[in-house]
């Protein structure tokens, strides 16, 4: 299960996507205690190994754009300032104009203030540095001042040998990266348990996640229950009253159903599967527990993400346990959990059906190859990015360099609030991480949600066939539940 395409796509994902990567590596590795996110069909141990094997080619790099920096600024120190301080006003400029587009015209203020402040400095750092604005005025001083022609020649120079050398370190970053793709990641020669070695501090942390990734306990942050399955499309609640059809009923109990519907959803893609779009089903028994409700081992002081069945029976009260019926319709995962409880003279049904959009395109489909012409594209392709990954990469260097979870500002001002037990829930997966936005796809959302209203339909039936053979009417079950499956469609 863990083999399934998507490992190698979202392998392929930290070397094109700097976001993405950074969301993985905070995710997975930013605190030791962090409980880990389900990832059903995707091994999370290549996929971050290939994400720390990324971020060194961004060190590597963000040390580069660095030392040109600095080396600038030493030469020419006041020039390179004013260049930086332009660039930024252009920046800042650019995106003023994107807010006025959208009528937000105080977001647009917010950032045309800083602009004309950086353009001011600007041209008082030139102006310092040439004495061009004496050429114009007719004044003298000291020195003889610098012609305005020369003036602006110097500044395109120093700004055209800055982004030039800083232009060849980024290029040869995304090479290498695309590269690394090429020998590792393509179909014929992937293997995960070739990914690249991770450092050492990591390895204890690395083998925790193999394991906890296949466990039978989830630990959710917030109000995400269902992490690591994506997004909740469908679900129903209710208790109906268990009333005998007649004498001679036999005793019903919640293991029972729970035997009977882990049987009955298993067949579903047997050979006479009523899923024909379905590659495969299968079904799990997981405990969902808040991350304040720690199941502790006590020689790590880890949480456990594996339980006995005697130990799930034994879980504490405030853990839901549910059955999680998996299926996979293309590179759609979609799934439904069902709790049914029996509780004195009624019973509980819970359903919640979910699905995970495919991996994005990006991913799956990387513009690879070889010659000049990848290498001229590559380059070309990088010289939007250019002025943000320069201005930055000092900042992002010292972050970077602190840890893996630090690849942003933003993060590390996040974090200074989540070190306590509450921040220890899993927040998501690898893969829904690098899941495509589908919330636009209105004809495979339908698809999405008839594939798991059959599975909901087998769920329903299985109950109800069980409750009958137990000498209960199920009158108003088939009443309720027809109800939810003949609903409209969202």
């Amino acid at each position: 299960m863990l083999r399934s395409s998507s490992t190698r796509h979202l392998a392929v994902g930290t070397y094109l996507d700097a976001d993405f990567r950074d969301a993985v590596l905070d995710e997975v590795l930013a605190r030791r205690d962090r409980a880990v996110a389900p990832t059903f069909t995707t091994d999370a141990v290549p996929v971050v190994r290939h994400a720390l094997n990324a971020r060194r080619h961004q060190l590597a790099r963000d040390a580069a754009l660095t030392g040109i920096l600095l080396l600038f600024l030493v030469v020419e120190g006041r020039t390179v300032l004013g260049v930086l301080a332009l660039t930024g006003a252009v920046m800042l400029g650019w995106r003023a104009l994107k807010a006025m587009l959208r009528l937000k015209a105080f977001a647009a203020l917010a950032l045309v203030v800083p602009a004309v402040l950086l353009v001011l400095i600007a041209a008082l750092l030139f102006e310092s540095n040439s004495g061009w604005y004496s050429s114009i005025n007719g004044s003298t001083g000291y020195e003889a001042p610098v012609s305005l022609t020369g003036a602006l020649g110097r500044v395109l120079g120093v700004l055209a040998v800055l982004l030039g050398a800083a232009w060849t370190a980024v290029v040869v970053e995304r090479l290498v990266n695309r590269q690394t793709i090429l020998d590792h990641l393509t179909a014929p020669v992937f293997d995960p348990d070739d990914s690249p070695a991770e450092p050492r501090r990591h390895s204890a942390r690395i083998a925790y996640v193999a394991q906890a990734q296949t466990g039978n306990v989830t630990y959710y942050a917030a109000e995400h229950p269902f992490v690591g399955s994506g997004t909740v499309v469908n679900s129903w609640t209710g208790s109906v009253p268990l009333v005998l059809a007649g004498p001679g009923g036999l005793p019903l109990t919640t293991e029972a159903l729970r035997d009977a519907l882990s049987l009955a959803v298993s067949q579903l893609s047997g050979a006479d599967a009523q899923l024909g779009d379905a590659e495969e089903v299968s079904v799990q028994e997981r405990i969902l527990a808040p991350s304040t409700l720690a199941l502790v081992d006590p020689s790590t002081g880890l949480l456990r993400h594996r339980l006995s069945p005697e130990e799930m029976d034994d879980v504490a009260t405030g853990a839901n346990r549910y059955l999680a019926v998996r299926s996979t319709a293309g590179e759609t995962e979609i799934w439904v959990f069902v709790r049914c409880e029996v509780q004195g003279r009624s019973l509980h049904l819970e359903l919640f059906s979910s699905s995970i959009a495919p991996v994005r395109a990006a991913y799956r489909e990387p513009e690879l190859g070889r010659g000049p012409g990848v290498v001229l594209r590559t380059a070309l392709g990088a010289l939007p990015d250019l002025p943000d990954l320069l201005l930055r990469a000092p900042l992002r260097l010292l972050l970077t360099a602190a840890g893996p979870g630090s690849g942003g500002l933003r993060q590390q001002l996040r974090q200074l609030g989540t070190t306590s037990s509450a921040g220890r829930g899993a927040r998501a997966s690898v893969r829904e991480l690098g899941a495509e936005d589908a919330s636009g796809d209105f004809l495979a959302g339908l698809a999405v949600e008839r594939h798991a209203r059959r599975i909901e339909q087998q769920v329903l039936e299985t109950v109800a066939t069980t409750l009958e053979q137990s000498g209960y009417d199920t009158e108003e079950l088939r009443h309720r539940t027809q109800v939810v499956l003949d609903g409209p469609t969202r």
